[in-house]
């Protein structure tokens, strides 16, 4: 499966070998600023829906969470086993909590420090869904669809591993501006739904 950091990595390494006349198409990115409760601890994170066209059609709809410092409060979720090879593919429910409708999807998540340029203490959870997973991409996009209609609530929780310590709890508090914001940048993933074959 690619990531988006994957495919951004990907990108700059083929950068000379586009053939003149082909468009590049970028991951688009929404972010926006929620807070995290870990235990007792809380932090403010960033949560991101990720676009990723390969000629005009998807490649994938991600989304990912940066945790700064995460390891500061690793006596109560030790984020290490979702990292690298033989990672543990942590269970993440997303929920939208919106007046017009909401959406749920449970999907799985590993995660790595200092991705996309983030400091190496930051550790982002990222799931990116392909075309191969029909029913999971068309969970996601509904997600991604109720999140864009209005200002609305989205939360994330991620299971500790660990039996009986406690899960990572975020939410975004997303305004009209942001809904807005998030529309635009998974239109493309939206709009091609009924072309996965």
């Amino acid at each position: 499966m690619w990531t988006c950091s994957r495919l951004r990595a990907q990108a700059l390494a083929f950068a000379f070998l586009i053939p003149i006349g082909a468009v590049a198409q970028p991951v688009r990115t929404a972010e926006f600023t929620g807070s995290a409760k870990i235990g007792p601890v809380t932090r403010q994170v960033a949560m991101r829906f990720n676009c990723a066209l390969d000629r005009g059609k998807i490649n994938n709809l991600a989304v990912e969470m940066d945790i700064p410092d995460a390891e500061k409060f690793k006596s109560f979720f030790d984020v290490t086993p979702f990292e690298g090879p033989g990672a543990l593919s942590g269970k993440m429910h997303l929920i939208v909590a919106a007046a017009s409708g909401g959406a749920q999807v449970d999907i799985g998540s590993t995660g790595s420090f200092g991705n996309n340029g983030a400091p190496g203490t930051t550790f982002t959870f990222e799931a990116a869904v392909t075309p191969s997973s029909r029913s999971q991409l068309q969970k996601l996009q509904a997600l991604a669809a109720a999140l864009s209609q209005d200002k609305n609530k989205w939360l994330w929780r991620i299971e500790n591993p660990a039996k009986g310590r406690p899960p990572i709890e975020a939410i975004a508090n997303l305004t009209e501006g942001d809904a807005s914001r998030l529309q635009a940048a998974v239109a493309g993933c939206r709009a091609l739904s009924r072309k996965l074959d």
